[in-house]
């Protein structure tokens, strides 16, 4: 509908400068070129937002599952999901892998991908290594076998978040 009215306003606005004589003929001209953009510029702009602001309420669930197709096997889309809503914007947050024993090497890269990918997704917060930040992501183990104390834990498939 718009590309068709604008089209249609052009070649009234072609038609028009053609027509026009004398010294005002460029300032009508360039007048009359600006009819379609005045008369089409509001339905554009409200296509635009609406796209806008549906593009932003699916990014964050769709960009915490679309991970390149080596990571998705090794990450815990729910443990992201909360600490993406948990950790304060610039926090920092701890890092601690327990032992993997006995895994295959496919799998422990995977794994490794897969935290690499929620760094990715957490900064600008910034990870550390270790359980010395306020927030701690635990692998593969359990705060109490890590010896870390928490305020508030959340298990996600044998993974956890810690508030210290």
């Amino acid at each position: 509908m718009v590309l068709a009215a604008q089209i249609a306003l052009l070649g009234l606005t072609l038609v028009l400068a053609v027509v026009l004589r004398g010294p005002r003929r460029p300032a009508l001209a360039l007048a009359t070129l600006m009819v379609p953009v005045v008369l089409t510029a509001p339905e554009s702009v409200e296509r635009l937002v609406d796209s806008a602001t549906l593009d932003a309420a699916r990014r964050p669930r769709a960009a915490a599952l679309v991970a390149p197709a080596a990571v998705r096997e090794g990450r815990n889309v729910p443990l992201l999901e909360e600490a993406e809503r948990r950790i304060p914007w610039g926090s920092d947050y701890g890092i601690v892998r327990g032992p993997v024993e006995g895994s295959a090497a496919d799998e422990i890269r995977a794994r490794s991908e897969g935290i690499a990918w929620m760094q990715f997704r957490l900064a600008p917060r910034v990870a550390k290594r270790g359980p010395d930040a306020p927030w701690v992501l635990i692998f593969d183990s359990t705060p109490v076998r890590e010896g870390i104390e928490a305020r508030r834990a959340w298990s996600f498939d044998g993974d956890w978040l810690v508030q210290r």
